[in-house]
C-alpha cells in the first residue's frame, strides 16, 4: 500500500471543516436524514485543533504480522488486567498512528470503515494515560478508549451496550495502537523517513499549519545491525526478529503491580520482550514461558 499518510489527513481535516461549516445531514442506521450534534461538532472542532498540533505515523502492511504477534498475547484477558510495557507510549504526547492491520474478530468493523484514509488519534496525559481516538474522513471522530501500563485499558461509556464481537474490535483498535507504539520506540529495529512528497508536506505546512518535521514513515532497518558490547556470542543474536510474548506468573498479594484471578489466586504480568533484529528477517514470536520452536 502506498504512503498517502499526508493526503489522507489533510483530507480528514477538509471533511471535518466541511461540516463545521456547512452542518449538512447525513444519513443514520435507519435511513433518515438527520444532523449533526452539538456534541459531534465539539469533537470534530477538537480533533481539527489537534491535528494541527500532532506528530504523524505511517506503519506499512509489512508490520501487519508482528503487530498481530504483539496483540495475541493478550488473547482471552479481561481489558483491566492487559499491561503493557513502557515502550507501548506513542512517540509524541499527541499523536496520530495510521496502520491498517485487522485483528481476528474484527471482520463487521473492516466492512463498516473505509479501507484506508482513517487513523488514531492518541494523546498522552501526565499520569500515562494514553487515550485513542478514531477519526476518518467518514467518520465522526469517536473515542474508542485508554490504556494505561499498569491500570489496563478502559473504554468509553457506550461500551457496556455493545455485543462482546464489538467490544473484542474496540479493544483490538486500542491493543493496535499500542503496539504501533511499541515497534515505533524500538529503534534499533526501525527507521523513519519523512511520510509523503516534499510537495504534500510543504502544502500541508501553508494550508493547516503541519511542521513539515512532523511527518514519519516508519520503516524495519534492514541494514546490518550494531551488535551492543559484550553481546558477542550470545545466543540468538543474529536471528530473524520475532517476539516473545508475556504471560501472567503465580503471584503473592503483596507484591506490586498483581491481579487477583476470579479463582482468588493472585498473578503478575511478565513483559514480552524482542530478539534478533529485522536484518535478518522476520519470524512470527515464541511463546512464552515455554521457549521453544516458534511458529
Amino acid at each position: 500500500m502506498a504512503d498517502t499518510l499526508v493526503q489522507d489527513v489533510t483530507n480528514i481535516m477538509a471533511s471535518y471543516r466541511n461540516i463545521v461549516e456547512r452542518n449538512p445531514t447525513y444519513t443514520d442506521q435507519d435511513g433518515g436524514k438527520v444532523q449533526f450534534s452539538f456534541s459531534d461538532l465539539t469533537a470534530i472542532r477538537k480533533t481539527i485543533e489537534a491535528l494541527k498540533h500532532a506528530d504523524y505515523y505511517y506503519l506499512s502492511e509489512e508490520f501487519d504480522e508482528m503487530i498481530k504477534e504483539w496483540c495475541n498475547q493478550y488473547d482471552g484477558l479481561e481489558p483491566d488486567n492487559i499491561r503493557v510495557s513502557e515502550f507501548s507510549r506513542p512517540p509524541s504526547d499527541l499523536s496520530f498512528i495510521q496502520a491498517k492491520c485487522w485483528l481476528s474478530g474484527q471482520d463487521d468493523l473492516k466492512k463498516r470503515l473505509p479501507t484506508y484514509g482513517d487513523g488514531y488519534l492518541c494523546q498522552r496525559y501526565e499520569d500515562g494515560t494514553v487515550v485513542v481516538m478514531f477519526v476518518g474522513t467518514n467518520a465522526i471522530p469517536q473515542a474508542v478508549g485508554s490504556y494505561h501500563p499498569i491500570n489496563g485499558i478502559v473504554f468509553a461509556e457506550n461500551w457496556q451496550h455493545m455485543t462482546a464481537p464489538e467490544q473484542k474490535s474496540w479493544a483490538s483498535m486500542v491493543l493496535i495502537v499500542a503496539a504501533c507504539c511499541e515497534i515505533i520506540n524500538h529503534p534499533r529495529f526501525v527507521t523513519a523517513s519523512p511520510a509523503g512528497t516534499r510537495q504534500q508536506r510543504k502544502h500541508a505546512k501553508r494550508a493547516e499549519g503541519i511542521a513539515v518535521e512532523a511527518w514519519h514513515k516508519i520503516s524495519w532497518d534492514i541494514s546490518k545491525p550494531v551488535q551492543a558490547k559484550g553481546n558477542q556470542g550470545t545466543s540468538g543474536y543474529n536471528m530473524p526478529l520475532h517476539y516473545t510474548r508475556g504471560y501472567f506468573r503465580k503471584a503473592k498479594e503483596h507484591w506490586n503491580d498483581v491481579v487477583q484471578w476470579e479463582d482468588g489466586t493472585w498473578k503478575k504480568w511478565v513483559e514480552g520482550y524482542w530478539a534478533g533484529h529485522p536484518a535478518f528477517g522476520i519470524k512470527k514470536g515464541y511463546h512464552a514461558p515455554t521457549v521453544g520452536v516458534s511458529k
